[in-house]
């Protein structure tokens, strides 16, 4: 039982997704500049045929790599592990949202202000359809001005979160893959960032 416990030593040499930023972001990733693609439901299955299609386009690279999630697993907790933080604590009365060292982590202005806070040389986050329709000028000014960017993307758990369109998750998923290549073909590059990491 889980009553009265009040932390779950979890002793693991897997990635931790509270430690995502520290130890990618900031660790593997700090000399880089980087795209973090962050699309809601994506599971293994999909990443792997996704991983599989820029395998076989000849200028990119793609491994797959574990991470140990959040518990209770639910969007909010999730999406506010990747942030930075030192701390992370539900809002008081319990609603669901999650505080990140004692600020709210719930919707895109927020995690804005969290990232652009934690990185001196320029981290935003902005939505995956507004980077799509991106014109060539608005992609330099982003990625001149960011050496961090954090994409949300919201195609699969739209679908399949509601019970009227649950049964389109299958090209909900299709159409997630064709968003996520069509982000990193427009993302990476040598005038902008090198790196995509898609979770």
């Amino acid at each position: 039982t889980l009553e009265g416990v009040s932390t779950w030593p979890f002793e693991t040499s897997l990635l931790k997704q509270r430690e995502f930023w520290r130890s990618v972001v900031c660790g593997r990733y700090a000399d880089k500049k980087v795209c973090v693609i962050i699309s809601d439901a994506l599971r293994y299955g999909v990443a792997e045929e996704l991983a599989d299609r820029f395998r076989a386009a000849d200028r990119y690279t793609a491994k797959l790599e574990p991470m140990v999630g959040m518990l209770p697993s639910y969007t909010q907790l999730g999406m506010a592990a990747l942030l930075p933080h030192e701390k992370l604590h539900f809002g008081i009365p319990h609603d669901g949202r999650v505080m990140a060292d004692g600020r709210s982590t719930a919707g895109l202005e927020a995690r804005q202000a969290i990232l652009a806070a934690a990185d001196p040389k320029g981290a935003t986050a902005v939505r995956a359809e507004d980077v799509l329709s991106w014109t060539r000028a608005e992609l330099d000014a982003c990625t001149h001005d960011h050496h961090v960017i954090y994409v949300y993307h919201n195609v699969i758990d739209a679908a399949g979160d509601d019970a009227k369109t649950e049964g389109e998750t299958c090209a909900a998923c299709a159409r997630a893959m064709d968003d996520i290549v069509a982000l990193v073909k427009k993302l990476a590059g040598p005038s902008h960032v090198s790196s995509c990491l898609v979770t």
